[in-house]
Protein backbone atom coordinates (compact mmCIF):
# COMPACT_ATOMS: atom_id res chain seq x y z
CA UNK A 1 0.00 0.00 0.00
CA UNK A 2 2.59 2.51 1.19
CA UNK A 3 0.96 5.90 0.66
CA UNK A 4 3.60 7.70 2.80
CA UNK A 5 1.07 10.12 4.11
CA UNK A 6 2.69 11.96 7.03
CA UNK A 7 0.73 14.53 9.00
CA UNK A 8 2.29 17.87 9.88
CA UNK A 9 1.85 18.49 13.60
CA UNK A 10 -1.01 20.82 14.40
CA UNK A 11 -1.97 21.25 10.76
CA UNK A 12 -5.20 19.96 9.29
CA UNK A 13 -4.91 18.63 5.79
CA UNK A 14 -7.78 19.06 3.39
CA UNK A 15 -8.33 19.99 -0.23
CA UNK A 16 -10.84 22.33 -1.79
CA UNK A 17 -13.00 21.55 -4.80
CA UNK A 18 -15.70 22.86 -7.06
CA UNK A 19 -18.54 20.58 -6.05
CA UNK A 20 -19.77 18.46 -3.16
CA UNK A 21 -18.37 15.30 -4.68
CA UNK A 22 -15.00 16.58 -5.87
CA UNK A 23 -14.30 18.84 -2.88
CA UNK A 24 -13.19 15.85 -0.83
CA UNK A 25 -10.00 14.52 -2.35
CA UNK A 26 -8.06 11.75 -0.68
CA UNK A 27 -4.84 12.70 1.03
CA UNK A 28 -3.35 9.23 0.46
CA UNK A 29 -1.01 10.14 -2.40
CA UNK A 30 0.50 13.11 -0.58
CA UNK A 31 3.91 12.90 1.00
CA UNK A 32 5.04 14.88 3.99
CA UNK A 33 8.35 14.90 5.82
CA UNK A 34 9.79 16.59 8.84
CA UNK A 35 12.75 16.43 11.17
CA UNK A 36 12.87 15.86 14.88
CA UNK A 37 13.73 18.75 17.13
CA UNK A 38 17.00 17.75 18.76
CA UNK A 39 18.30 20.87 20.47
CA UNK A 40 18.94 20.97 24.19
CA UNK A 41 15.93 20.89 26.48
CA UNK A 42 17.29 23.53 28.87
CA UNK A 43 16.40 26.93 27.40
CA UNK A 44 19.74 28.73 27.82
CA UNK A 45 22.28 25.94 27.89
CA UNK A 46 23.63 25.59 24.37
CA UNK A 47 26.24 23.27 22.82
CA UNK A 48 29.32 25.07 21.52
CA UNK A 49 30.46 22.03 19.50
CA UNK A 50 28.21 19.90 17.27
CA UNK A 51 29.50 16.89 15.33
CA UNK A 52 27.46 15.07 12.67
CA UNK A 53 27.81 11.48 11.50
CA UNK A 54 26.07 9.33 8.88
CA UNK A 55 25.68 5.56 9.18
CA UNK A 56 27.28 3.89 6.18
CA UNK A 57 28.69 0.40 5.62
CA UNK A 58 27.91 -0.60 9.22
CA UNK A 59 29.86 2.27 10.75
CA UNK A 60 29.45 5.94 11.58
CA UNK A 61 31.07 8.17 8.98
CA UNK A 62 31.96 11.63 10.28
CA UNK A 63 30.50 14.36 8.10
CA UNK A 64 31.86 17.41 9.88
CA UNK A 65 31.96 19.49 13.00
CA UNK A 66 30.63 22.92 13.89
CA UNK A 67 31.46 25.37 16.67
CA UNK A 68 28.71 27.71 17.79
CA UNK A 69 28.35 31.07 19.50
CA UNK A 70 25.17 32.41 21.09
CA UNK A 71 23.75 35.64 22.39
CA UNK A 72 22.40 36.01 25.93
CA UNK A 73 18.94 34.85 24.79
CA UNK A 74 20.26 31.56 23.47
CA UNK A 75 20.08 32.55 19.79
CA UNK A 76 22.75 31.11 17.50
CA UNK A 77 24.74 34.13 16.28
CA UNK A 78 27.62 32.29 14.61
CA UNK A 79 28.28 28.79 13.38
CA UNK A 80 31.63 27.75 12.00
CA UNK A 81 31.60 24.33 10.33
CA UNK A 82 34.28 22.23 8.68
CA UNK A 83 33.60 19.05 6.72
CA UNK A 84 35.87 16.05 6.33
CA UNK A 85 37.03 17.26 2.91
CA UNK A 86 38.42 20.46 4.38
CA UNK A 87 35.60 22.75 3.31
CA UNK A 88 34.84 25.54 5.79
CA UNK A 89 31.49 27.25 6.24
CA UNK A 90 30.43 30.15 8.41
CA UNK A 91 26.92 31.40 9.15
CA UNK A 92 26.36 34.66 11.02
CA UNK A 93 22.87 35.63 12.27
CA UNK A 94 21.43 38.78 13.80
CA UNK A 95 18.11 38.94 15.65
CA UNK A 96 15.46 41.45 16.61
CA UNK A 97 14.00 41.94 20.07
CA UNK A 98 11.53 39.08 19.46
CA UNK A 99 14.31 36.59 18.62
CA UNK A 100 13.49 36.59 14.92
CA UNK A 101 16.37 36.29 12.46
CA UNK A 102 16.91 39.70 10.79
CA UNK A 103 19.99 38.90 8.72
CA UNK A 104 21.80 35.68 7.85
CA UNK A 105 25.11 35.68 6.02
CA UNK A 106 26.74 32.47 4.79
CA UNK A 107 30.35 32.38 3.64
CA UNK A 108 32.52 29.52 2.42
CA UNK A 109 36.21 28.67 2.18
CA UNK A 110 37.11 25.79 -0.12
CA UNK A 111 40.83 26.41 0.05
CA UNK A 112 41.09 29.76 -1.72
CA UNK A 113 40.03 31.99 1.15
CA UNK A 114 36.65 33.11 2.43
CA UNK A 115 34.00 34.08 -0.12
CA UNK A 116 30.39 35.13 0.15
CA UNK A 117 27.85 32.38 -0.51
CA UNK A 118 24.32 33.52 0.32
CA UNK A 119 22.41 35.90 2.54
CA UNK A 120 18.89 36.47 3.83
CA UNK A 121 17.27 39.62 5.17
CA UNK A 122 13.90 39.73 6.95
CA UNK A 123 11.38 42.43 7.81
CA UNK A 124 8.59 41.49 10.24
CA UNK A 125 5.01 42.61 10.79
CA UNK A 126 4.73 45.16 13.63
CA UNK A 127 1.74 43.33 15.16
CA UNK A 128 2.35 39.63 14.46
CA UNK A 129 6.01 39.77 15.34
CA UNK A 130 7.07 36.40 13.90
CA UNK A 131 5.34 36.91 10.52
CA UNK A 132 7.73 38.35 7.97
CA UNK A 133 6.46 40.87 5.43
CA UNK A 134 9.71 40.79 3.47
CA UNK A 135 12.19 38.02 2.89
CA UNK A 136 15.10 39.01 0.67
CA UNK A 137 17.24 36.14 -0.59
CA UNK A 138 20.54 36.52 -2.42
CA UNK A 139 23.29 34.32 -3.81
CA UNK A 140 26.80 35.52 -4.53
CA UNK A 141 27.83 35.14 -8.18
CA UNK A 142 31.49 35.99 -7.56
CA UNK A 143 31.06 39.72 -7.97
CA UNK A 144 27.54 40.73 -6.94
CA UNK A 145 24.60 39.66 -4.83
CA UNK A 146 21.88 38.20 -7.07
CA UNK A 147 18.27 37.94 -5.89
CA UNK A 148 16.89 34.37 -5.86
CA UNK A 149 13.51 32.66 -6.10
CA UNK A 150 13.31 32.48 -2.29
CA UNK A 151 12.54 36.21 -2.10
CA UNK A 152 8.98 36.80 -0.87
CA UNK A 153 6.77 39.78 -0.04
CA UNK A 154 3.70 39.64 2.21
CA UNK A 155 1.75 42.90 2.21
CA UNK A 156 -0.65 43.12 5.14
CA UNK A 157 -3.70 45.41 5.13
CA UNK A 158 -5.69 46.09 8.30
CA UNK A 159 -8.97 47.85 9.07
CA UNK A 160 -9.47 50.74 11.49
CA UNK A 161 -9.68 48.29 14.38
CA UNK A 162 -6.23 46.92 13.50
CA UNK A 163 -7.52 43.55 12.26
CA UNK A 164 -6.17 41.90 9.12
CA UNK A 165 -8.43 42.27 6.09
CA UNK A 166 -6.02 41.26 3.36
CA UNK A 167 -2.62 39.69 2.77
CA UNK A 168 -1.07 39.70 -0.69
CA UNK A 169 1.87 37.38 -1.26
CA UNK A 170 4.23 38.35 -4.09
CA UNK A 171 6.85 36.04 -5.57
CA UNK A 172 9.66 36.53 -8.11
CA UNK A 173 8.56 36.65 -11.73
CA UNK A 174 11.12 37.34 -14.42
CA UNK A 175 12.98 40.41 -13.12
CA UNK A 176 10.18 41.66 -10.89
CA UNK A 177 7.91 40.64 -8.02
CA UNK A 178 4.40 39.53 -9.00
CA UNK A 179 1.31 39.24 -6.79
CA UNK A 180 0.62 35.49 -6.63
CA UNK A 181 -1.75 34.78 -3.70
CA UNK A 182 -4.28 36.83 -1.80
CA UNK A 183 -6.18 36.21 1.44
CA UNK A 184 -9.28 38.33 2.09
CA UNK A 185 -11.16 38.57 5.41
CA UNK A 186 -14.50 40.33 5.83
CA UNK A 187 -15.82 41.37 9.24
CA UNK A 188 -19.26 41.37 10.81
CA UNK A 189 -20.34 44.92 11.72
CA UNK A 190 -22.08 43.77 14.89
CA UNK A 191 -19.50 41.42 16.40
CA UNK A 192 -16.38 43.00 14.90
CA UNK A 193 -15.07 39.50 14.18
CA UNK A 194 -14.13 38.02 10.82
CA UNK A 195 -17.15 36.28 9.29
CA UNK A 196 -16.02 35.53 5.71
CA UNK A 197 -12.82 34.30 4.11
CA UNK A 198 -11.68 33.96 0.50
CA UNK A 199 -8.38 32.86 -0.98
CA UNK A 200 -7.30 33.90 -4.47
CA UNK A 201 -4.55 32.94 -6.90
CA UNK A 202 -3.07 34.84 -9.82
CA UNK A 203 -1.84 32.67 -12.68
CA UNK A 204 -1.73 35.46 -15.26
CA UNK A 205 1.65 36.06 -16.88
CA UNK A 206 0.75 39.57 -18.01
CA UNK A 207 -0.86 41.24 -15.01
CA UNK A 208 -3.08 40.60 -12.00
CA UNK A 209 -6.19 38.49 -12.58
CA UNK A 210 -7.42 37.12 -9.27
CA UNK A 211 -9.24 33.78 -9.35
CA UNK A 212 -11.06 32.30 -6.35
CA UNK A 213 -9.08 29.21 -5.39
CA UNK A 214 -11.07 26.05 -6.21
CA UNK A 215 -14.17 28.30 -6.38
CA UNK A 216 -14.49 27.86 -2.60
CA UNK A 217 -15.23 30.54 0.01
CA UNK A 218 -16.11 30.45 3.71
CA UNK A 219 -18.92 32.35 5.39
CA UNK A 220 -20.81 32.47 8.70
CA UNK A 221 -17.52 31.92 10.50
CA UNK A 222 -17.83 31.45 14.27
CA UNK A 223 -14.82 31.63 16.55
CA UNK A 224 -13.73 29.88 19.71
CA UNK A 225 -11.26 32.75 20.09
CA UNK A 226 -9.76 35.33 17.74
CA UNK A 227 -7.57 38.42 17.82
CA UNK A 228 -8.11 39.33 14.18
CA UNK A 229 -4.49 38.55 13.22
CA UNK A 230 -4.93 35.59 10.88
CA UNK A 231 -1.77 35.14 8.82
CA UNK A 232 -2.51 31.55 7.75
CA UNK A 233 -3.72 31.08 4.18
CA UNK A 234 -5.73 27.93 4.93
CA UNK A 235 -8.76 28.33 7.20
CA UNK A 236 -8.33 24.73 8.34
CA UNK A 237 -5.04 25.70 9.97
CA UNK A 238 -6.86 27.98 12.40
CA UNK A 239 -7.22 25.46 15.22
CA UNK A 240 -4.52 26.66 17.62
CA UNK A 241 -3.08 29.79 19.17
CA UNK A 242 -5.02 33.05 19.29
CA UNK A 243 -7.27 32.21 16.36
CA UNK A 244 -9.42 29.10 16.62
CA UNK A 245 -12.34 28.58 14.25
CA UNK A 246 -15.41 26.97 15.78
CA UNK A 247 -17.47 26.57 12.60
CA UNK A 248 -17.82 27.84 9.04
CA UNK A 249 -20.09 27.33 6.05
CA UNK A 250 -18.34 26.27 2.85
CA UNK A 251 -19.67 27.89 -0.34
CA UNK A 252 -18.93 26.92 -3.92
CA UNK A 253 -19.38 29.19 -6.93
CA UNK A 254 -19.43 29.01 -10.70
CA UNK A 255 -20.11 31.61 -13.35
CA UNK A 256 -23.85 31.60 -12.65
CA UNK A 257 -24.54 30.80 -9.00
CA UNK A 258 -23.22 30.20 -5.49
CA UNK A 259 -24.41 27.41 -3.22
CA UNK A 260 -23.68 25.81 0.16
CA UNK A 261 -21.21 23.00 -0.42
CA UNK A 262 -20.54 21.91 3.14
CA UNK A 263 -19.58 22.81 6.69
CA UNK A 264 -16.54 22.84 8.93
CA UNK A 265 -16.97 22.17 12.68
CA UNK A 266 -14.34 22.12 15.44
CA UNK A 267 -14.62 20.92 19.03
CA UNK A 268 -11.84 21.89 21.45
CA UNK A 269 -10.74 19.97 24.51
CA UNK A 270 -11.41 21.53 27.89
CA UNK A 271 -8.59 19.51 29.46
CA UNK A 272 -5.87 20.38 26.93
CA UNK A 273 -6.13 23.57 24.82
CA UNK A 274 -3.98 22.05 22.07
CA UNK A 275 -6.37 19.16 21.44
CA UNK A 276 -9.31 19.32 19.03
CA UNK A 277 -11.70 17.32 16.86
CA UNK A 278 -12.71 18.62 13.41
CA UNK A 279 -15.46 17.56 11.03
CA UNK A 280 -15.70 18.51 7.37
CA UNK A 281 -19.12 17.73 5.96
CA UNK A 282 -21.11 17.87 2.76
CA UNK A 283 -24.07 20.21 2.24
CA UNK A 284 -25.98 17.88 4.53
CA UNK A 285 -24.11 18.47 7.81
CA UNK A 286 -24.86 14.90 8.94
CA UNK A 287 -22.83 13.52 6.01
CA UNK A 288 -19.21 13.62 7.12
CA UNK A 289 -16.40 13.80 4.59
CA UNK A 290 -13.37 13.93 6.83
CA UNK A 291 -12.52 14.10 10.54
CA UNK A 292 -9.27 14.93 12.29
CA UNK A 293 -8.57 14.37 15.96
CA UNK A 294 -5.53 15.64 17.85
CA UNK A 295 -5.15 14.24 21.36
CA UNK A 296 -2.46 14.46 24.02
CA UNK A 297 -1.86 10.96 25.35
CA UNK A 298 0.53 11.31 28.30
CA UNK A 299 2.11 13.75 30.75
CA UNK A 300 5.23 14.14 28.58
CA UNK A 301 3.19 15.77 25.83
CA UNK A 302 3.05 12.76 23.52
CA UNK A 303 0.26 13.06 21.01
CA UNK A 304 -1.78 11.22 18.43
CA UNK A 305 -3.34 12.66 15.27
CA UNK A 306 -5.99 10.57 13.55
CA UNK A 307 -7.47 11.55 10.21
CA UNK A 308 -10.38 9.58 8.76
CA UNK A 309 -11.91 9.89 5.29
CA UNK A 310 -15.58 9.04 4.70
CA UNK A 311 -15.83 9.08 0.92
CA UNK A 312 -15.14 6.78 -2.03
CA UNK A 313 -12.90 7.27 -5.04
CA UNK A 314 -15.56 9.48 -6.68
CA UNK A 315 -15.79 11.71 -3.62
CA UNK A 316 -19.22 10.37 -2.66
CA UNK A 317 -19.96 10.03 1.09
CA UNK A 318 -19.75 6.66 2.84
CA UNK A 319 -21.02 5.50 6.22
CA UNK A 320 -17.70 4.01 7.31
CA UNK A 321 -14.19 5.42 6.90
CA UNK A 322 -12.48 4.35 3.69
CA UNK A 323 -9.04 5.49 4.77
CA UNK A 324 -7.51 6.23 8.18
CA UNK A 325 -4.04 7.53 8.91
CA UNK A 326 -2.66 7.75 12.44
CA UNK A 327 0.50 9.55 13.47
CA UNK A 328 1.73 8.93 17.01
CA UNK A 329 4.55 11.04 18.42
CA UNK A 330 5.98 9.81 21.70
CA UNK A 331 7.97 12.24 23.86
CA UNK A 332 10.38 11.51 26.70
CA UNK A 333 10.44 13.24 30.09
CA UNK A 334 12.65 15.98 28.66
CA UNK A 335 10.05 16.87 26.06
CA UNK A 336 12.01 15.47 23.12
CA UNK A 337 10.43 13.10 20.55
CA UNK A 338 11.65 9.52 20.78
CA UNK A 339 9.44 8.11 18.04
CA UNK A 340 7.14 9.26 15.28
CA UNK A 341 5.18 6.39 13.74
CA UNK A 342 2.67 6.70 10.89
CA UNK A 343 0.23 3.90 10.16
CA UNK A 344 -2.54 3.57 7.58
CA UNK A 345 -5.72 1.58 7.40
CA UNK A 346 -6.87 1.09 3.81
CA UNK A 347 -9.15 -1.60 2.39
CA UNK A 348 -9.21 -3.34 5.75
CA UNK A 349 -5.43 -3.55 6.11
CA UNK A 350 -3.51 -1.62 8.79
CA UNK A 351 0.23 -1.23 8.46
CA UNK A 352 3.08 1.07 9.44
CA UNK A 353 4.15 3.07 6.39
CA UNK A 354 6.74 5.47 7.76
CA UNK A 355 8.46 6.42 10.97
CA UNK A 356 11.51 7.65 12.81
CA UNK A 357 13.05 7.02 16.19
CA UNK A 358 15.55 8.92 18.30
CA UNK A 359 17.89 7.57 20.98
CA UNK A 360 19.12 10.28 23.37
CA UNK A 361 21.96 10.56 25.82
CA UNK A 362 21.72 13.37 28.39
CA UNK A 363 24.16 15.03 30.76
CA UNK A 364 23.46 15.75 34.44
CA UNK A 365 21.72 19.01 33.54
CA UNK A 366 19.32 17.34 31.11
CA UNK A 367 21.11 18.57 27.98
CA UNK A 368 21.40 16.28 24.99
CA UNK A 369 24.95 15.02 24.49
CA UNK A 370 24.11 12.59 21.70
CA UNK A 371 21.12 11.71 19.55
CA UNK A 372 20.99 8.77 17.17
CA UNK A 373 18.19 8.85 14.61
CA UNK A 374 16.68 5.85 12.88
CA UNK A 375 14.32 5.71 9.92
CA UNK A 376 11.69 3.09 9.09
CA UNK A 377 12.19 0.96 5.98
CA UNK A 378 8.81 0.01 4.54
CA UNK A 379 10.20 -2.92 2.54
CA UNK A 380 11.96 -4.68 5.42
CA UNK A 381 9.59 -3.34 8.12
CA UNK A 382 12.62 -2.47 10.25
CA UNK A 383 14.31 0.68 11.51
CA UNK A 384 17.82 1.44 10.28
CA UNK A 385 20.42 3.88 11.62
CA UNK A 386 20.51 7.14 9.75
CA UNK A 387 22.14 10.13 11.45
CA UNK A 388 24.08 10.62 14.68
CA UNK A 389 24.75 14.02 16.23
CA UNK A 390 27.05 14.64 19.18
CA UNK A 391 26.68 17.83 21.23
CA UNK A 392 29.56 18.97 23.42
CA UNK A 393 31.00 21.78 25.52
CA UNK A 394 27.72 23.24 26.70
CA UNK A 395 27.82 26.91 27.64
CA UNK A 396 25.42 29.06 29.59
CA UNK A 397 24.23 31.46 26.90
CA UNK A 398 22.78 33.72 29.59
CA UNK A 399 26.32 34.29 30.81
CA UNK A 400 27.26 36.09 27.59
CA UNK A 401 25.51 39.44 27.33
CA UNK A 402 27.23 40.35 24.09
CA UNK A 403 30.43 40.36 22.13
CA UNK A 404 31.80 43.83 22.77
CA UNK A 405 34.46 43.54 20.08
CA UNK A 406 35.58 40.55 18.06
CA UNK A 407 37.64 40.96 14.94
CA UNK A 408 39.70 37.86 15.64
CA UNK A 409 39.21 34.11 15.45
CA UNK A 410 38.98 33.72 19.22
CA UNK A 411 36.72 30.86 20.29
CA UNK A 412 35.03 31.42 23.66
CA UNK A 413 33.77 28.76 26.02
CA UNK A 414 31.43 30.27 28.63
CA UNK A 415 30.40 28.40 31.77
CA UNK A 416 28.29 29.36 34.77
CA UNK A 417 31.27 30.91 36.58
CA UNK A 418 34.15 30.40 34.18
CA UNK A 419 35.43 31.73 30.87
CA UNK A 420 37.92 30.13 28.51
CA UNK A 421 39.26 31.25 25.15
CA UNK A 422 41.37 29.69 22.44
CA UNK A 423 43.08 31.50 19.61
CA UNK A 424 46.38 31.68 17.75
CA UNK A 425 48.33 34.58 19.24
CA UNK A 426 46.41 34.52 22.52
CA UNK A 427 48.72 35.54 25.39
CA UNK A 428 46.21 35.47 28.23
CA UNK A 429 42.86 36.60 29.60
CA UNK A 430 42.12 39.72 31.64
CA UNK A 431 38.83 40.40 33.45
CA UNK A 432 37.69 43.90 34.43
CA UNK A 433 34.77 45.12 36.51
CA UNK A 434 32.55 47.95 35.31
CA UNK A 435 34.87 50.49 37.00
CA UNK A 436 37.71 49.39 34.73
CA UNK A 437 39.64 47.65 37.51
CA UNK A 438 41.37 44.40 36.54
CA UNK A 439 40.06 41.71 38.89
CA UNK A 440 41.39 38.51 37.29
CA UNK A 441 44.04 37.46 34.82
CA UNK A 442 45.53 34.29 33.41
CA UNK A 443 48.46 33.48 31.14
CA UNK A 444 47.79 31.48 27.99
CA UNK A 445 49.45 28.18 27.23
CA UNK A 446 49.57 27.08 23.59
CA UNK A 447 46.95 29.66 22.69
CA UNK A 448 44.51 28.64 25.44
CA UNK A 449 43.58 30.38 28.70
CA UNK A 450 40.83 30.15 31.31
CA UNK A 451 39.47 32.19 34.20
CA UNK A 452 37.37 31.12 37.19
CA UNK A 453 34.99 33.68 38.72
CA UNK A 454 34.19 31.53 41.76
CA UNK A 455 35.81 33.98 44.18
CA UNK A 456 34.18 37.08 42.70
CA UNK A 457 30.71 38.45 43.48
CA UNK A 458 27.84 38.26 41.02
CA UNK A 459 27.93 41.03 38.45
CA UNK A 460 28.97 42.08 34.96
CA UNK A 461 32.60 41.79 33.85
CA UNK A 462 34.51 42.51 30.65
CA UNK A 463 36.90 39.74 29.63
CA UNK A 464 39.61 40.59 27.12
CA UNK A 465 41.55 38.01 25.12
CA UNK A 466 45.05 39.44 25.44
CA UNK A 467 46.99 39.46 22.21
CA UNK A 468 43.76 39.80 20.17
CA UNK A 469 41.03 42.40 19.74
CA UNK A 470 38.32 40.11 21.13
CA UNK A 471 36.34 41.13 24.24
CA UNK A 472 33.15 39.72 25.72
CA UNK A 473 30.77 40.91 28.41
CA UNK A 474 30.32 38.13 30.99
CA UNK A 475 27.53 37.96 33.56
CA UNK A 476 28.14 35.97 36.72
CA UNK A 477 24.80 35.11 38.32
Amino acid sequence: MKKFYILSLGILLCAGGASAASRFKSAKPQQRSKKFKTEAAAPLWRPSVVTDFMFMDDEWLKLGQATCKYDSRGNLIEEFAEDEDGGKYKTVNTYDEYNNVVTRLETIDEGDGWENSSKREFVYDPVVHNFYTRRFAFDWDGENWVSTYATEYNDVIRNNAGYITEIVKSLPWMDDMRAAYRSVWKYDENTGKASEYEYYTNYSTEGTEWELYDNISYRNIEWETTDGQMTESNIFDLVSGNNKVKSATVYCSDAEETWVDGYFFVEYSQQNPDDYFTKETYSDPTEIGRTTRRETIDANGSLRITESEYFDEDGEPTDDPTYVVVEEIMMDEHGNPVSDIISETFEGVTEVVAGMKNEYTYDADGNITEVISMEYDYETEEFFYNVRTVYGKYVDAAGVESIVNDGSDAKWNIGVSSVAAECAGLTGLSAYNLHGVKVLSAVATDGHAALSFDTLPAGIYLVHADGTDSTIRFVKR
